[in-house]
C-alpha cells in the first residue's frame, strides 16, 4: 500500500497565499488586470490541482486580496491585497515573493 504525502496546497488559506504570490509575479496588462490563465497555469505547475486552484481563488477573494471579474477572465489586486503582498494595485507589478512568504498582516 502506498501512502501519499498531503499537499501543502490542500489547505485553502495556504493555497490562496500561494496563488496571490504567483499573481504578484505576473505583469498586469491594462488597468491592473492579471489574466486568469497566467496564474492558473503556474498554480497547477506548482503541484496544485484544479479543485485546489478553485478553492484558493475563492479564498483569496474572500480574504479581500483579489477581485475576480464577473467574466472570470482576469483578477485584480484589491488595495488590501496590494498592501499585504507588496504589489502596486494599479499595475499589478509586485515584489517577487519567495515561496512560503506570508502577507505582512500575518507576519510577526
Amino acid at each position: 500500500m502506498k501512502f501519499v504525502e498531503p499537499s501543502s496546497l490542500a489547505d485553502p488559506d495556504v493555497a490562496a497565499r500561494r496563488l496571490v504570490e504567483i499573481a504578484s509575479t505576473v505583469e498586469a496588462v491594462q488597468d491592473g488586470r492579471i489574466y486568469i490563465e497566467l496564474i492558473n497555469g503556474s498554480f497547477i505547475k506548482d503541484g496544485g490541482t484544479p479543485d485546489q486552484y478553485l478553492a484558493a481563488l475563492a479564498s483569496a477573494v474572500a480574504h479581500g486580496w483579489l477581485l475576480q471579474h464577473e467574466s472570470g477572465t482576469y483578477v485584480k489586486f484589491t488595495a488590501a491585497g496590494a498592501e499585504d503582498f507588496d504589489v502596486d494595485a494599479g499595475t499589478g507589478a509586485g515584489a517577487r515573493l519567495a515561496s512560503g512568504a506570508r502577507p505582512k498582516s500575518q507576519q510577526t
